[in-house]
């Protein structure tokens, strides 16, 4: 253990780093309605702490700690929680979603809330931004993933992923699947990153370069889909399908070369995909009933969020914690 970081007052759900402005930086935030933004000086970090409520209204400094205030842009006081958030790629900007479908826009240089909108009323599991910061992917508890424009009202352009059709109650399913979503540019190719121009073409749309999306919402299945303009639309082309064949997903990411992607399943492996090829390169050994793994972003380390361990011996049980795994390059990456 290097160090132990303390800033939130409850669970802490969602962790990014942020790449294009800071070094040595992550944000955080939690159930308790607060962003924590970490940076490392020297030989130690230190946090400034972002209260939601507070931005909106100063008079509910006291949020956290009373079970009862007034309700706020976003939802009621009951149950209203931080589930996810998403780092824009070009500015210092942050959006942070709710148990309640509220999304809260940040400007993170000064402290300044700029925007509340609530597309859904279902949960949020997780956020991805374009390469561009032009749209945003949002992946619901009810197994939907939608993309918006964050420029243009938030208007809703495609559906990544449909709803799942299940018994099981809505809000439950992120319980039940690993829901996620992950948008990304491919490395540099003239005919991935080509844009289709056409004159019927909207003047926003013009510029902007073909990505690619990573998502899920079943038990087995990582969908990879190309997604570009053409006659001034958003269009969603599937690629491929990347398949476990033991276990069920417990998460996945896309490493910083954009060549890999990395799925974790729940007994206990970590797959490595070569993009381009759909091509299984290897897995690794981890900790069975995992759930979530994140690459940083110098692309030599995954982090595996691991479950509790039960000493049979002593009868304990330990707390939750992250394993991390150093990925050596050559032939055994």
């Amino acid at each position: 253990m290097i160090t132990y970081l303390s800033g939130h007052f409850k669970k802490i759900t969602a962790a990014k780093w942020l790449i294009s402005k800071l070094n040595s930086s992550f944000l955080t935030c939690s159930y308790d309605m607060s962003l924590c933004l970490w940076s490392h000086s020297g030989d130690r970090w230190s946090f400034s702490s972002f209260d939601i409520p507070m931005l909106i209204d100063p008079s509910l400094r006291h949020y956290r700690f009373c079970s009862e205030v007034s309700t706020i842009p976003g939802g009621s006081s009951k149950n209203l929680q931080l589930t996810s958030l998403a780092i824009h790629p070009k500015h210092l900007y942050a959006v942070c979603g709710s148990a309640q479908g509220s999304l809260w826009f940040l400007d993170l240089s000064n402290n300044k809330l700029l925007n509340y909108i609530k597309p859904s009323s279902f949960r949020i599991i997780e956020m991805s931004f374009s390469p561009s910061g032009n749209f945003l992917a949002i992946a619901y508890s009810n197994g939907s993933i939608m993309m918006y424009d964050v420029r243009a009202n938030f208007e809703l352009l495609l559906e990544l992923e449909s709803p799942v059709k299940t018994n099981s109650k809505c809000e439950n399913l992120h319980k039940l699947y690993y829901i996620g979503v992950v948008l990304f540019q491919e490395p540099s190719s003239s005919a991935l990153e080509s844009t289709i121009i056409s004159s019927k073409m909207p003047s926003s749309y013009i510029s902007e370069p073909a990505f690619y999306s990573i998502s899920s919402h079943n038990f087995s299945v990582v969908r990879v889909q190309k997604i570009y303009v053409k006659a001034g639309k958003l269009i969603k082309d599937l690629l491929v399908d990347l398949l476990l064949d033991e276990g069920k997903i417990a998460g996945f990411d896309v490493h910083p070369s954009r060549e890999y992607a990395f799925l974790l399943n729940d007994v206990g492996y970590l797959y490595i995909y070569q993009l381009h090829l759909a091509q299984l390169r290897g897995k690794i050994r981890v900790l069975p009933n995992a759930w979530g793994c994140k690459i940083d972003p110098s692309g030599l380390y995954v982090a595996i969020a691991a479950p509790p361990r039960t000493d049979n011996e002593l009868n304990t049980e330990s707390k939750p914690s992250i394993h991390c795994l150093y990925l050596r390059p050559g032939r055994n990456r």
